[in-house]
This record gives C-alpha cells, structure tokens and sequence, in this order.
C-alpha cells in the first residue's frame, strides 16, 4: 500500500471515533510507530484535527468535524486539475 493509501485507511480508522494507540494503528496497518506518527503529522498539515495523549491509556483520536476541512485540493491537485481541463477544451 502506498502512503497515499495508508494514510487514506488511517483517516477511516480514526474516523470510527475510537481513542486508539499508534502501536495499535501500526498494527492494523502493517507499518512501524513511527510510519504512523509520521502520517498523523501529515494529516494534521492537511487539516486534519488529530489530537492524543501520552502515557498510560494514551492515544489518538480525530475530531470528525474535521473531514470536512480537510476534503480541500491540494495545490499540486489544483494545478493537475487545472491541466487536465484546459487539455480537455483544446481537444
């Protein structure tokens, strides 16, 4: 699975509303602590309202208000789409 993906099935893990650990999300998704810490901290650049807590009993959880910020393009995306529409017309 690529990062895109992975990324895409975390933002559903954390959509259930569950407070879940990254061991427990690196779990479910075949990757390293690490991979995961590293993907909740892109999700959060996106706009994602990911918050956790440390210690015993800690763990992540997602706003889910926040699905909706984050359905935004990105500026590589607008300039894809952007080209694909003016090919599209001159066609």
């Amino acid at each position: 699975m690529d990062s895109s993906g992975r990324r895409d099935e975390l933002v559903r893990l954390l959509r259930r509303g569950a407070h879940l650990t990254a061991e427990h999300l690196a779990l479910a998704l075949g990757v390293s602590r690490r991979t995961v810490l590293r993907d909740i901290e892109s999700l959060r650049r996106r706009g994602f309202a990911i918050d956790g807590d440390v210690g015993r009993g800690g763990g992540v959880r997602m706003d889910p208000r926040s699905v909706l910020v984050s359905a935004q393009f990105s500026t590589d995306e607008v300039v894809a789409l952007i080209l694909s529409v003016s090919v599209s017309r001159s066609m």
